[in-house]
């Protein structure tokens, strides 16, 4: 249910494997590049080498705690760093049917259908899902910006402003379960 875990997000079954070794495709791709205008790429790389050490089975206990600790010298980069990263990765036509590139692709698509119908009736715009739309799109801008720092919080907040709310009661002509 939405509600019960606020930051969560439907994924198929079996597929967060997939999209997490497509991920850290993007980030070798990324880190194999010549040349980069971000400052910041070292940071990245050393941080995506730490985490590919840290999924590594045979690596110990003891490793992981040191991994860690050099985890927090190497903090996540950007959200909007990230999904550049991921956006040109997914540009080179091989990699197009990965799982982080359909991903990718699909959530593009649904912001345009979403968009698309929110806009084509005054009813539409009313509509539950329509609200619910503009309420995520108006709290995703601080939830990814506090993300890391402090994202818990922003969920909580973002979980009490839709999920407390009394909603209307559904009309008649409204079938139960079309959402």
């Amino acid at each position: 249910p939405l509600c019960s875990r606020g930051g969560s997000r439907f994924s198929p079954s079996g597929s967060s494997g997939s999209v997490t070794s497509s991920t850290s495709q993007a980030m070798e791709w990324f880190c194999a590049k010549e040349s980069s205008e971000l400052a910041s790429k070292d940071s990245i790389c050393k941080r995506a080498s730490l985490l590919k050490q840290m999924r590594d089975a045979t690596t110990t206990p003891d490793a992981k705690k040191d991994l860690l600790k050099q985890l927090k010298e190497h903090p996540a980069p950007a959200y909007g760093t990230t999904q550049a990263i991921y956006a040109d990765f997914c540009k080179i036509k091989t990699n197009g049917e990965l799982p982080l590139c359909t991903s990718l692709r699909r959530t593009a698509e649904s912001k345009k259908m979403a968009s698309w119908y929110c806009a084509s009736s005054e009813e539409a715009k009313q509509g539950l899902w329509c609200r619910r739309s503009e309420l995520v799109q108006e709290t995703g801008g601080e939830m990814a910006r506090e993300r890391g720092r402090d994202g818990e919080r922003a969920r909580e907040r973002w979980r009490e402003s839709w999920c407390v709310r009394e909603l209307p009661p559904l009309a008649p002509s409204q079938p139960v379960g079309v959402w």
